[in-house]
């Protein structure tokens, strides 16, 4: 097990090498200017050059590369022009917050998708699978945006029952801190619940056909067990990968429902980055989610073992 672990975080590496170049060589080529926009539109072209030196925007780009590599491998991010801090210490600062809303969002999703599943699978045909169906592709089909928008409108507007945005922390109020959470993490489980809705029962299915499932019926297992004890059991390997993924997509996806809900988290501070042309913090940002997918993926690949006994002794 060690060696594989070995093996898969080695095998990121050219990954990671490659977001990083990527996310550097994007900064080149689109529109705008970092210095232009922290000088503002009545500074003088001879301040925005001034201010193009200070930053080393005016050096060549395979120059600046090399640097951003070099302090990558010390650790370093680099340091954000509009903040005026390490992009390292405003990741770190703003990640428990897109993470909460993430692990709140997944809390929610999976163990009702995988529910709703199982009984769309058992019911094939029925009222009942029809209607958890449609509801699933309705959810995958609208944008984040629009429900959470909807959202907004009906449960803080309407019913008054949870606050329109902001974010309290813990160490405030643990209620409010709940409260602020609720609805981002709704709007963002959605579309993953409609996903693993529609994946879960799609394996319950297959596996509902195969021999062991039929040798159980036959041996007198209730209907429950064999759902449960064998043909979710063994279904449960591409629902966890299905898992995994869609904890990568909440990721991102947070950067459309933080400024939404005006959730002060990565999502948002990506969006800010962007907005200012702060390219440490752009590429700073970016090479962190993509490790944080990476990761993640390892996780997911590391709990095969743990459904699957036939892994563990290969």
């Amino acid at each position: 097990m060690t060696s594989y672990i070995a093996r898969r975080l080695l095998a990121a590496v050219p990954v990671l090498l490659l977001v990083s170049l990527l996310a550097f060589l994007l900064m080149q080529i689109v529109p705008g200017d970092p210095a232009h926009a922290m000088a503002g539109s009545d500074a003088s072209v001879e301040e925005i050059n001034e201010l193009r030196r200070g930053l080393g925007l005016d050096r060549p780009w395979h120059l600046r590369l090399a640097e951003w590599y070099l302090a990558l491998l010390q650790g370093d991010l680099g340091h954000s022009y509009t903040l005026r801090a390490d992009v390292t210490d405003l990741i770190f600062e703003r990640i428990p917050i897109t993470l909460s809303i993430a692990i709140y969002s997944m809390l929610i999703a999976v163990p009702f998708s995988i529910v709703l599943g199982v009984l769309a699978a058992r019911f094939r045909g029925s009222a009942l699978d029809l209607g958890i169906m449609g509801a699933a592709l309705l959810g995958v089909s609208v944008p984040n945006f629009w429900i959470g928008i909807m959202a907004i409108l009906f449960f803080s507007v309407q019913l008054g029952w949870l606050p329109a945005g902001g974010y309290v922390p813990p160490s405030e109020s643990v209620i409010g801190w709940l409260q602020s959470m609720t609805m981002p993490a709704l709007v963002l489980g959605t579309m993953q619940m409609g996903l693993l809705t529609r994946i879960t029962r799609s394996e319950m299915l297959e596996m509902m056909h195969k021999d062991f499932v039929r040798t159980a019926r036959a041996k007198g297992a209730s209907e429950l067990r064999v759902m449960m004890a064998h043909a979710l059991r063994n279904a449960i390997i591409p629902i966890v990968t299905v898992i995994g993924l869609l904890f990568g997509m909440i990721v991102t996806g947070a950067v459309v429902v933080e400024q939404v809900f005006s959730v002060p988290g990565l999502g948002r501070l990506i969006v800010q980055a962007i907005l200012t042309r702060d390219y440490p913090l752009i590429q700073g940002t970016l090479l962190f989610v993509a490790s944080a997918f990476v990761f993640v993926n390892l996780i997911v690949d590391l709990s095969y073992a743990f459904f699957d006994p036939r892994i563990r002794q290969n």
